[in-house]
């Protein structure tokens, strides 16, 4: 009977032992999940870094982000902000894929009334250093004043000759009526046009644009479409089009969305501010 009682205590014992343990585990890993989470994208993006040095043959072309290609376009960009963490310009610059590289870049300004993004000033500065065409954008809110959002961009951006035009990231619904909704984006639009002397751009998804956008009053703006899928935005006029989300590039461990005109690079360069 002490022999069966000492056994029972012994595994009681362990069993403490055990839950502690997955316990602590449990506990550093939440207390350290974005380290860990930082740390293992970063080992997975250098796989694909090191898979696209010595690829398969046919896949090259078409994977060289780790992600799949769109055919027929040849001017690409990418989009950032603070999400990107402190990216290297510079090998961001260098970075080829499939005998292309980044033309240019849409960076993430402000948003609603009062939030700057902490990375702009230095993103903004970098892009130009590296010679890389770059545009600021701001995200609305669609039940915030649309002046002060516009004030809130226009104190954070200034911009100078060749850079792209001003973005206005339209992509939350509201249960703001349709034509409430539009006249904000609208005067926000204006705002842009007026302080810049540049016909801006609006970045919006196809439900969005379909429900919104195409419309009498947008006609003669450009658009930035968000589109994740392998054809390009089901729209007849469209300058810009977000095809991914995760693609991998040098100069930052985070994913990155990637971008392609629809034009040519001249075209693209006819577009900046004069």
């Amino acid at each position: 009977m002490a022999r069966k009682r000492r056994n029972k205590k012994r595994k009681q014992i362990i069993w403490a032992i055990i839950i502690v343990l997955l316990l602590s585990i449990s506990g550093l890993t939440y207390i350290y999940r974005y380290p860990i989470y930082r740390t293992a994208k970063q080992v997975y993006n250098e796989y694909f870094r090191r898979w696209r040095q010595s690829p398969p043959a046919k896949l090259l072309p078409r994977y060289a982000l780790g992600v799949e290609l769109p055919d027929n376009f040849i001017v690409f960009g990418t989009d950032v902000s603070r999400h990107q963490g402190k990216i290297k310009w510079d090998e961001l610059s260098k970075f080829r894929f499939d005998e292309k590289k980044i033309e240019f870049v849409f960076i993430k300004a402000t948003e609603g009334e009062t939030w700057q993004d902490e990375k702009f000033d230095y993103n903004w500065k970098k892009a130009k250093a590296y010679n890389i065409l770059r545009g600021a954008y701001h995200f609305y809110r669609p039940k915030v004043h649309s002046a002060k959002q516009m004030r809130n961009f226009t104190d954070a951006v200034e911009m100078e000759k060749g850079d792209l035009p001003p973005v206005l990231d339209v992509e939350i619904e509201s249960s703001l009526p349709k034509s409430t909704y539009r006249k904000g984006v609208l005067n926000c639009l204006k705002i842009m046009e007026t302080t810049y002397g540049v016909k801006p751009i609006i970045y919006t998804n196809q439900k969005l644009y379909r429900e919104y956008f195409k419309h009498k009053n947008f006609k003669e703006y450009r658009f930035w479409i968000s589109r994740l899928k392998s054809t390009p935005p089901r729209m007849d006029h469209w300058h810009f089009w977000q095809f991914t989300y995760e693609a991998v590039i040098d100069g930052t461990y985070e994913y990155v969305d990637m971008n392609v005109f629809n034009g040519s690079k001249e075209e693209l360069y006819k577009m900046t501010k004069k």
